[in-house]
């Protein structure tokens, strides 16, 4: 049994007499939580076996849990409830010298060893009270000895570049290795975890590091979600409003009203939403076409359990992404501190941005033309922007349109109940692609268009043949580059109705 264990152990019965106070709190006796509370003293009382402590209160609690165990066991126990009542208020007395005992008892004590200057911010980092018995500035661990000899503390967090060489001398003074936490040590592995999730999956990455970041600031002035137009023509740094981009390659409009409502049901305040689309937005199904259900078995599918109308086997792996660095790191992590720990001191201490916009080097690349667009002859532009766009206009499926105005309807529907202004955008395509769109695409997106602005309110913004961007603004045929992203940006940060 190792003190990891028992630090463990003490954890867990902090954790579960706080389950129990939450109950307690309440006042009021119901058999159901009654039960939940017996088990929360059994569990304690194995745990407190395991960790080999004395806490004097715990055979009172019991006791007392006992006596209303057995009023409830007698026939026609309505007859006895002010009994119960009576023994109830009496068990919240009890619990609360068992709560402070067990606080005082098995809180754990932190030595915290800084050359950042950056303990307060630290402290606010762990998941649950803990005990820090000193802050110690600098690097010099001859500083702990009084610490170390009075064996005052349960463990000692190193916040230090030298990490190693502090690990060293601690071990030199007789200090267990399951005592030291190397929290920047932890911090370097996460960093390099991160880039390699990134590197693997990089669109899992950026969708799901995105929504925890929304979740957690709870409030952003602007969402923009859709495809890969709305991913490639925005640059958020440049939104005089604060916008967070949520548009990946193909998204259809079903994942955008799952990222939508994952998003508004949780909590999160957005001002305006702000919804890419395309001229055959309704007649488009991620899950329907072949050669794209790879992003939604490596995507979508791991982060919402939906793979819509794409048949996938019962076994198919969840890709957990950069959760699993925590299998690589000190379980005591998970315990103590809080689950974004890492990001917070990363992005804030480091001052690393953990959720860039759009890869530079993507947005310069990465679509379906293989050579620069400037290199591609005259001749060529027209031919080849002719088979972009007739791909698209193949695209006309009745079943897909009428299960996209109705995913439409529940979008409009979520932003009205939530208060968000809607703000529907179509970005701007070169004249290569957008002199071979046919009229019958664009009749049935605007049909559709004008028939739910009757219902709802929203804006339109509409640049697909806008004369203010030149051949210099695109990567391909119908997506801007970087330059064009700005310029489209600084537009919606006049046209759009903030």
């Amino acid at each position: 049994m190792t003190d990891k264990n028992i630090i463990e152990a003490r954890v867990n019965v902090l954790d579960i007499i706080d389950e129990m106070k939450r109950i307690l709190d309440k006042g009021i006796f119901h058999i159901e939580t009654f039960n939940t509370l017996v088990d929360c003293i059994i569990l304690i009382s194995e745990k407190i076996h395991f960790i080999n402590i004395n806490i004097n209160m715990l055979d009172t609690t019991a006791n007392k849990m006992l006596e209303i165990v057995e009023i409830i066991s007698k026939p026609n126990t309505n007859f006895f409830y002010n009994e119960i009542s009576t023994r109830y208020k009496e068990l919240i007395e009890i619990f609360e010298n068992l709560y402070r005992e067990i606080e005082s008892k098995l809180i754990i004590k932190i030595l915290i060893f800084d050359s950042r200057n950056v303990s307060s911010y630290i402290s606010n980092l762990f998941n649950r009270n803990v005990k820090i018995v000193a802050h110690i500035k600098g690097d010099r661990c001859n500083k702990a000895k009084l610490y170390i000899k009075e064996k005052a503390f349960d463990l000692i967090l190193i916040i230090n570049n030298n990490s190693k060489k502090i690990n060293e001398e601690f071990s030199m003074m007789g200090v267990p290795k399951d005592k030291i936490f190397d929290f920047f040590q932890y911090v370097r592995i996460y960093i390099d975890e991160y880039n390699n999730y990134h590197n693997e999956n990089y669109y899992h990455a950026m969708l799901s590091t995105r929504m925890k970041k929304i979740k957690k600031r709870n409030h952003f002035q602007g969402v923009l979600s859709g495809l890969s137009y709305a991913l490639r023509g925005f640059v958020e740094k440049e939104s005089k409003k604060n916008t967070l981009k949520l548009a990946f390659p193909s998204q259809d409009l079903f994942y955008d009203y799952k990222i939508m409502k994952e998003l508004l049901e949780s909590g999160v305040e957005v001002e305006h939403w702000l919804m890419g689309l395309a001229y055959y937005s309704f007649d488009w199904d991620l899950s329907l076409t072949k050669q794209e259900s790879n992003r939604i078995e490596s995507i979508y599918y791991p982060i919402f359990n939906d793979s819509h109308n794409l048949q996938i086997g019962e076994k198919y792996p969840i890709y957990k992404g950069i959760d699993n660095v925590l299998n690589k790191i000190n379980p005591l992590f998970t315990t103590l501190f809080k689950e974004d720990a890492f990001n917070c001191y990363i992005e804030d201490v480091l001052g690393v941005d953990l959720t860039p916009d759009f890869n530079e080097d993507l947005w310069e690349s990465g679509t379906y033309l293989n050579t620069n667009i400037s290199k591609i002859k005259e001749s060529d532009r027209y031919k080849l922007g002719k088979e972009r766009a007739e791909f698209h206009n193949k695209l006309f499926y009745p079943a897909t349109t009428i299960e996209n105005k109705k995913i439409f309807k529940d979008m409009l529907e979520l932003l009205k109940k939530y208060q968000v202004k809607p703000v529907l955008i179509v970005f701007p395509t070169t004249p290569y692609y957008y002199h071979h769109v046919s009229n019958d695409t664009k009749k049935r997106f605007y049909n559709i268009i004008d028939e739910f602005s009757v219902q709802y309110d929203f804006q339109m913004i509409d640049m697909f043949k806008s004369e203010q961007f030149n051949m210099d603004d695109f990567v391909d045929w119908d997506h801007l580059n970087k330059k064009g992203a700005y310029k489209m940006t600084s537009i919606l940060n006049e046209v759009i109705n903030w």
